[in-house]
């Protein structure tokens, strides 16, 4: 078992969410140990990942409804202003 070097590595927060769930579990991690979970490991980096396209789509539907609202607005003001002038 190789043991993993940890001088200058910065700490990620999912290694210190690791860590505050379990100590143990994240010092065998440390000293290089494999988890016996790696299916449910996977299993749940796959809902992450799934997870975080959802919020890919939803944040581009959103930047499109934006758009769409200000491209309505503009449209009611020319139109008000083609009233007002008379031009429609």
């Amino acid at each position: 078992m190789e043991r993993k070097q940890r001088r200058g590595k910065p700490i990620s927060a999912s290694e210190l969410g690791r860590f505050l769930y379990c100590e143990r579990a994240w010092w065998y991690g440390v000293q290089g140990e494999e988890s016996s979970h790696l299916e449910a490991l996977e299993r749940g980096a796959q809902r992450h990942e799934a997870f975080a396209g959802e919020v890919r789509l939803a944040e581009r539907v959103r930047a499109g409804l934006r758009v769409l609202i200000w491209l309505v607005l503009a449209a009611i003001v020319l139109a008000a202003i083609g009233l007002a002038t008379g031009l429609l």
